[in-house]
């Protein structure tokens, strides 16, 4: 699996706490419907004093015993995290700090349009 990413920071709402936060997740990928993805749970929270944490790690282990992943794949999604925590250690940045500024769009209304079948991928 590729080093899939999501970089995203938290809504206006709780801006006090405003931090960059790396998605772990598979790429992003067609269906018949649209795109799809699937969120590997591991993230890694990034402090505007350039700090960061592992989140979710947890999980993991939790996740074999449900029988949802195998040991393997949560080892390669560990590896993920840790080649993206190695790249913060050294103080890469991947994303542009103008994102910082960004505000979404308040009046976007969620679609209630949705076809029948959109959960049946």
């Amino acid at each position: 699996m590729a080093n899939p990413t999501c970089t995203v920071r938290p809504t206006p709402a709780i801006r006090k706490n405003l931090c960059w936060y790396i998605n772990i997740q598979e790429p992003v990928r067609r269906t018949a419907i649209g795109y799809d993805t699937q969120d590997l749970e591991l993230d890694l929270v990034v402090y505007p004093d350039g700090q960061w944490e592992l989140e979710d790690d947890e999980l993991m282990d939790q996740r074999v015993l449900e029988g949802r992943w195998t040991g393997e794949r949560v080892a390669n999604i560990r590896v993920i995290g840790a080649e993206f925590a190695d790249r913060l250690e050294k103080g890469e940045r991947w994303w542009t700090l103008k994102w910082r500024d960004w505000i979404s769009d308040l009046t976007f209304a969620v679609p209630n349009n949705l076809p029948d079948e959109w959960a049946a991928v």
